[in-house]
């Protein structure tokens, strides 16, 4: 009798966990927040600015690709964070002209931004490049 009162509340207990009850409710009733972070749009960057940087950064040498990098990616975060950052892209800008150039030839790239309750696309004033991964960033404002 004791057997099976124990397989009786298990099998409650797998019922429960498998409808989420088990956990205080489902999945499915939480809707996800919108997110406030700009989302590149990949299908609007020329192809040709994303051969540029694929060769860019296929041609510099691993610790250099990894530095220049880790360095976009840490103006980036410090961007975010309202700090100034002017000073540091300029040395970067010494560095290796050629990513301001190629940042030209992402005008026409586009971010898909929040704004009211919707979304829009914005452009990126200031400096737009690829990184490695292939993904569209942005050094400085999106504008609508």
């Amino acid at each position: 009798m004791m057997m099976k009162k124990r397989v009786a509340a298990l099998a409650i207990a797998v019922t429960l966990a498998g409808t989420g009850a088990w956990a205080g409710g489902s999945d499915q009733d939480r809707t996800p927040a919108p997110s406030r972070q700009p989302v590149p749009d990949n299908g609007s960057v020329p192809p040709a600015a994303r051969k540029s940087y694929e060769d860019f950064w296929k041609k510099l040498p691993k610790s250099k690709a990894d530095a220049l990098e880790r360095e976009l990616n840490a103006l980036e975060a410090r961007q975010r964070r309202g700090e100034p950052i002017e000073r540091d892209l300029e040395k970067v800008r010494r560095e290796y002209p050629q990513v301001f150039e190629m940042s030209a030839s992402l005008q026409p790239a586009k971010w898909i931004v929040s704004s009211g309750g919707g979304t829009q696309a914005a452009t990126c004033t200031g400096l737009g490049w690829i990184g490695r991964n292939g993904r569209l960033r942005c050094l400085g404002k999106l504008t609508a």
